[in-house]
């Protein structure tokens, strides 16, 4: 947790876009996965690691999740700026 921390510090610090180090950092289950998957199968010469199938499964939750992460921050924006343009109407009509 201490490396996270410290990661996102710095990204923070160099390149000061929070709304995009957010939506890489919560694509961390993505990574997570896709790094299980190609350590499990360079490191383990028996065949008993997880299953193409469970990988695949895995994969799958993680896309949905950041899918459904990058679509929650597009919907807001979206909704963010209708918020704003309605306001900004109701404030030039009166």
């Amino acid at each position: 947790m201490s490396v996270q921390a410290i990661g996102m510090t710095l990204t923070l610090g160099l390149f000061g876009d929070v709304t995009r180090v957010n939506i890489v950092y919560s694509l961390r289950g993505l990574w997570g996965v896709l790094w299980t998957w190609l350590l499990a199968r360079q490191v383990d010469a028996t065949g008993s690691g997880p299953s193409c199938r469970t990988m695949v499964m895995r994969l799958i939750g993680a896309v949905l999740i950041g899918a459904v992460l990058i679509g929650a921050v597009l919907i807001g924006a979206v909704l963010i700026g209708a918020v704003l343009i309605g306001v900004s109407v109701v404030i030039s009509v009166t």
